[in-house]
């Protein structure tokens, strides 16, 4: 394998590539008032988790909602059907609850759809389900979940229509040690629902000041250590997040979407792979305004070609096409991501306050293509309505600056492998490591030890700088 130092132009990298950066040691001030450095200026949010952003919705799924399937004292499934606005047909067979034609509304911001929990199997099959807000509410508010699993439980959910509206609200969530499949449906969070869409508190679009991630509501959420798998599916978000995971426990959370379009319309981004949380995309589309995707600290993230799914496993062992049915339409297509600031993010918030630690991101990436790059034919120009500068001229400065470069790596350690992989850059930038402007990050200040951000390239050909700032 060639090696090749750093260089200030990378032109024409074929064949293969590896080059080893250190951490990023220099700060990054847009002005004399602002300074990451100092931790000033930029010191925006406290030590929140992810799912404390943006509503109050609790880490397990609600026993309070329309319907709940779970087990009684005796270890037999029940269902029980708790309030009004749905139609639909039940029948239970062992410890499986089947819920087709599901047709559900409601104008209540804390109406809770569907729960399974228990240890039992649901499957829900050409649904409709429609949650919007009507009035506003005050912060407190407790957001509903269209659909939630959790307590062991199997959830799939077939051909189904799912549109949450209203700030910080989940479309669909997976917690603990549940699993959620999705196979053939459109899981949407609309954000914005008119005059009505948000809480008193919280506006569309809202941004979190720390991560510098625009919106207010998830389609999925995924946190635990649930195991959560898409195929032949839509996931689209107004704001914030389309695919998320959070908080990861045990041995990890993993989500695997296959062929799968994820879009973040007007902010966030597509996919987030926190803390321990394994990401496997094979054959999808990611159009995202800000974000194509995110690692924290040591998630990571694999992309490949629908080919490249023929055979794969996850870490803890399952197919990527373990759940695929003979009706979900299959692919070879390389992944596409697109993010309207970075295709991916890697970073290394200190939530939990443990120090300067340091951890390596990993993202794996073969037969697919990164850009920045808007493609109209494509359809790829989701766009952020947000305007950082709100925060003052060193945020919007800041993000300006990052914008366009393909990989941006703050603060934090990484470890790279690109194969056969297409990038474009609408700033130039192929690679770039910077100073994290996050005031919870753990190598805020100059000079910090931290491992170091390894790249390898095999079988390219691309064009652009490497900047390490």
């Amino acid at each position: 394998m060639k090696k090749t130092s750093v260089s200030k132009r990378l032109i024409a990298l074929f064949l293969a590539l590896t080059l080893v950066l250190g951490l990023a040691a220099t700060s990054f001030a847009a002005d004399d008032e602002a300074s990451t450095e100092s931790g000033e200026g930029m010191e925006m949010g406290g030590g929140m988790t992810e799912s404390e952003m943006a509503g109050v919705t609790g880490d397990a799924a609600s026993e309070d909602a329309a319907i709940v399937v779970d087990t009684d004292d005796d270890g037999a499934i029940t269902v029980a059907e708790t309030y009004e606005g749905y139609t639909a047909e039940i029948t239970t067979e062992g410890l499986t609850a089947t819920i087709s034609n599901l047709v559900m509304t409601s104008d209540d911001y804390s109406y809770n759809g569907v729960t399974v929990i228990g240890g039992t199997t649901a499957v829900i099959e050409n649904a409709s389900i429609t949650l919007n807000v009507d009035p506003a509410l005050e912060e407190s508010a407790t957001a509903g979940t269209a659909v939630a699993v959790d307590d062991g439980s199997t959830l799939y959910i077939k051909n189904s229509n799912i549109t949450v509206n209203g700030a910080g609200r989940y479309t669909v969530a997976c917690y603990n040690d549940a699993i959620m499949v999705v196979s053939g449906s459109s899981i949407i969070a609309g954000g914005d629902d008119g005059a009505n869409g948000n809480t008193s508190v919280i506006s569309d679009p809202a941004s979190n000041a720390a991560l510098l991630v625009s919106g207010t509501s998830r389609s999925n959420f995924s946190i635990g250590a649930s195991h959560t798998f898409y195929y032949d599916s839509e996931c689209i978000a107004e704001g914030w997040a389309a695919l998320s995971t959070d908080s990861a426990t045990g041995t990890g959370l993993e989500l695997v979407a296959y062929n799968t379009y994820a879009e973040a319309t007007n902010g966030g981004y597509g996919t987030y792979a926190d803390s321990n949380c394994r990401d496997y995309l094979y054959g999808v589309t990611f159009n995202a305004a800000e974000l194509g995707a995110i690692i924290s600290n040591n998630g990571s993230i694999t992309i490949g070609s629908g080919a490249d799914a023929v055979g794969a496993t996850t870490s803890d062992g399952y197919s990527i096409l373990e759940y695929i049915s003979e009706d979900d339409e299959t692919t070879e297509a390389g992944s596409v991501i697109y993010g309207g600031r970075n295709a991916v993010q890697m970073h290394s918030p200190d939530m939990m306050g443990e120090g300067t630690a340091g951890y390596q991101a990993v993202l794996t990436v073969s037969n697919s293509t990164l850009t920045t790059v808007a493609d109209e034919e494509a359809e790829l120009t989701a766009t952020s309505t947000y305007n950082y500068y709100d925060y003052g001229e060193a945020v919007g400065t800041y993000v300006d600056y990052i914008t366009g470069s393909v990989l941006l790596v703050k603060s934090t350690g990484a470890v790279i492998t690109l194969d056969n992989v297409e990038m474009e850059s609408s700033n130039g930038i192929l690679i770039h490591t910077i100073i994290n402007s996050d005031s919870m990050s753990r190598y805020i200040k100059a000079g910090n030890e931290g491992n170091d951000v390894e790249v390898s390239m095999t079988d390219m050909d691309v064009e652009g700088d490497i900047v390490h700032d």
